[in-house]
């Protein structure tokens, strides 16, 4: 085997950086799981690192758990690597044991003196570990709620990511034409209320003012030109995939449902009524 060739693990450990890299997080879990079935005799000396990727991955998909077993498989395979005892204090920290991550970060800082992210890691330890001053002077609890809610926000996220991940193309193209026509409906509402006046004694006022205002239509087609130039720009095709006929039929539904429709009580005062 030539020096430069890699072999199945290597090449299934590459393309789970790749896909961590792009946030993919759930498909590099499995990159790395496959990356460590596949290990042989050759790759021994990095299954350390195929551990130590899995665990960055699982503790990006909240598996606090996983990732807190591959730290620890990382350091007894690796016990002078200093990147396996950083990994295996983030994860104790995550499960609150602040006293054992303190140690963990103390044992990569002893490896690697010179790195100042185990440093910080080490010095956010004790400061978990330390109960902060009540205001009456005495000792509070130890911190924990940052910890707990950063835990529950990075769930979330990858609960979305994996939601996301499993819709399909038309399932996606759906949600966002139902973010258009949202965004639509409120700008019109933002743009109506601002915009949207008669004044009393106003020939316009019958055939105009129901329909929200002299300006409504000028800011329909300032939308509808949008919707034709402005999409290509962000990666959507014109008015977002859908046809003119339809585009333009939904600003019509739009203007037609969601406009209010005035009457004056006295001089200069008016009402809003919705039928």
């Amino acid at each position: 085997m030539g020096g430069s060739e890699r072999t199945p693990a290597q090449s299934a450990k590459d393309l789970g950086s790749e896909l961590y890299a792009n946030g993919d997080y759930a498909a590099a879990e499995n990159a790395f799981t496959e990356a460590l079935s596949l290990a042989t005799q050759v790759d021994r000396s990095e299954l350390h690192i195929f551990h130590s990727n899995r665990c960055a991955a699982r503790m990006q998909l909240a598996n606090v758990d996983g990732a807190l077993q591959d730290a620890k498989k990382c350091t007894e395979l690796a016990p002078r690597w200093a990147k396996g005892w950083s990994r295996l204090g983030a994860c104790q920290a995550q499960k609150g044991r602040y006293s054992a991550a303190e140690a963990s970060f103390r044992t990569a800082l002893s490896l690697d003196p010179g790195n100042e992210t185990y440093r910080a890691q080490l010095s956010n330890a004790r400061a978990q570990m330390r109960p902060p001053e009540s205001p009456g002077g005495g000792r509070g609890e130890p911190p924990r709620r940052s910890w707990a809610d950063r835990a529950w926000a990075v769930a979330r996220a990858a609960a979305v990511q994996r939601w996301w991940a499993g819709l399909t193309g038309d399932q996606r193209g759906l949600l966002a034409a139902g973010a258009a026509v949202a965004v639509l409906f409120v700008a019109y509402e933002v743009y109506n209320s601002l915009f949207g006046h008669a004044f009393y004694g106003d020939p316009f006022y019958d055939s105009l003012a129901d329909y929200g205002g002299r300006w409504t239509w000028s800011f329909w087609i300032l939308v509808l030109i949008g919707g034709w130039k402005l999409p290509p720009m962000f990666g959507y095709p014109p008015f977002f995939g859908m046809s003119l006929v339809h585009f333009v039929w939904l600003l019509q539904m739009l203007q037609n449902s969601s406009a209010p429709r005035r009457r004056y009580s006295a001089p200069g005062l008016y009402r809003r009524r919705y039928w």
